[in-house]
């Protein structure tokens, strides 16, 4: 990985102060240790990224990007509402749909977006989702939750601080069209994360998401249309567990599945509280694995919903949105 960023820095792309925050900033060591030299060549050019104002741009070298594809996540602080969130995620995917209308090339390329963040406790359910696997009445009212309708296709989940939700708009017609392949490319993003910390992610043959053992520890829901994706997943990192229980997550209503978290796998193989990662250290790690996944040549670093999203009000009471 050094000799890699000492080539770039030969061209006069970056400084040596730059290169050094890259590599603490997305360890990339160990990460570039479990990949072969054709990975660690585009890890290394396709994740060099540097600080403008509130975004980070890559530079444009990649060995095996495709196409010129763009990506831009919305790295965002603190937590978000959930209606707000939505919002923004249906602004962006109006903007893809109005690219394909246009046929601006590579205006959806450069729109591909990724948001992160965590919400305030929220359930979720899909728009076929089952009422039954809500161990609570959906339509009456709490303070301490609330409670979504969407577009989106599964079972109820849950969100909440410690939790990290990733909302991926992608217009497929710019990687593959097809939904399953799309899934199965989420979860491997996940898997790889997750192989940062030692811990060992799978699929399961009869559910979606990632699982270690018969343990979920990140759920998928997604929709698209016009092949533009919505939605995406969420990844436990160090959520009230205890938030969990008003449902059936996912309408998995096995005793012999449960959920789980990098925390409590981490804490329950003898890893000190001290050194636990924090929802900020994973989210890097998602972005660094998801450009790579997705071989995004250039990504654009966002850390606050732009101000259109942010007019949308926030009603406490059921949204069938």
């Amino acid at each position: 990985g050094t000799s890699n960023m000492q080539q770039v820095l030969g061209r006069g792309c970056l400084n040596n102060a730059v290169c050094s925050r890259i590599q603490k900033l997305f360890r990339f060591g160990p990460f570039l240790s479990q990949h072969s030299v054709t990975r660690q060549q585009s890890a290394c050019s396709s994740l060099l990224l540097f600080h403008t104002h509130q975004r980070l741009v890559s530079t444009q070298y990649s060995t095996l990007a495709k196409t010129d594809l763009g990506l831009r996540v919305y790295n965002i602080p603190g937590i978000t509402q959930y209606q707000k969130a939505l919002a923004f995620q249906r602004e962006k995917r109006e903007l893809l749909k109005s690219a394909k209308d246009n046929k601006r090339e590579n205006a959806a390329a450069e729109n591909d977006t990724l948001i992160l963040l965590e919400h305030n406790p929220v359930y979720t359910l899909g728009k076929n989702s089952d009422v039954e696997n809500c161990r609570f009445d959906i339509n009456s009212h709490s303070e301490d939750y609330e409670v979504h309708i969407v577009e989106r296709g599964g079972e109820v989940t849950y969100h909440g601080p410690g939790q990290i939700v990733g909302y991926t708009i992608l217009d497929l017609d710019n990687h593959k069209k097809d939904l399953h392949w799309f899934l199965r490319e989420v979860e491997e993003v996940i898997i790889r994360v997750l192989d940062t910390y030692g811990i060992i992610g799978s699929r399961h043959e009869a559910y979606t998401g990632v699982w270690v053992g018969d343990e979920k520890i990140a759920a998928i829901g997604l929709s698209a249309s016009r092949w533009i994706t919505m939605h995406g997943f969420s990844l436990n990192v160090s959520p009230s567990m205890s938030d969990f229980d008003r449902i059936i997550p996912c309408g998995i209503d096995d005793p012999t599945k449960s959920v789980t978290s990098i925390h409590h796998i981490l804490s329950r193989t003898g890893t000190s509280s001290d050194a636990l990662p924090s929802v900020s250290q994973v989210r890097e790690r998602i972005i660094e694995q998801f450009a790579t996944r997705f071989q995004f040549h250039t990504v654009y670093y966002h850390n606050h919903l732009e101000k259109k999203a942010s007019l949308f009000s926030y009603n406490p009471k059921l949204s069938r949105s």
